[in-house]
């Protein structure tokens, strides 16, 4: 009897432990800089290597780059501008014309620019396919 309500306590346990990791892995509960647990969990043993926006992977980061450079490098001779969006709490920078295209076409940037709170500004690229 003692035996058999031990197993009861160790598979509620189990079943417990198993709903809490598959609702909160893809949670934004315990990552509030943007992304999930398992995102968080990557962070913390990886670093900053791979961030996710708009669930899609980018790698990177690039070498920092001030504005000026940003803007010569890939403003296209536009000014780049702030989303609104942020990922790993810095927040996304874009062009105009990218924007426009993005919401037109229903498709994510290949370049996300993140401006750090030094100024600079660091690049990730898209990873995979559609």
């Amino acid at each position: 009897m003692v035996v058999r309500r031990r197993a009861w306590v160790i598979i509620g346990a189990v079943a417990i432990v198993a709903v809490f990791g598959i609702t909160t892995r893809n949670s934004p509960l315990f990552a509030p800089n943007g992304g999930t647990l398992f995102h968080r969990i990557h962070w913390m043993r990886y670093g900053y290597d791979r961030v996710w926006y708009h669930n899609r992977d980018y790698l990177g980061p690039s070498t920092e780059m001030n504005f000026a450079q940003l803007n010569q490098t890939y403003g296209q001779g536009q000014t780049f501008l702030p989303t609104g969006d942020k990922v790993i709490g810095l927040p996304v920078y874009d062009t105009p014309r990218s924007l426009a295209f993005q919401k037109q076409h229903q498709v994510v940037s290949t370049l996300l620019f993140l401006k750090k709170s030094d100024g600079n500004f660091i690049v990730y690229s898209l990873s995979g396919g559609p």
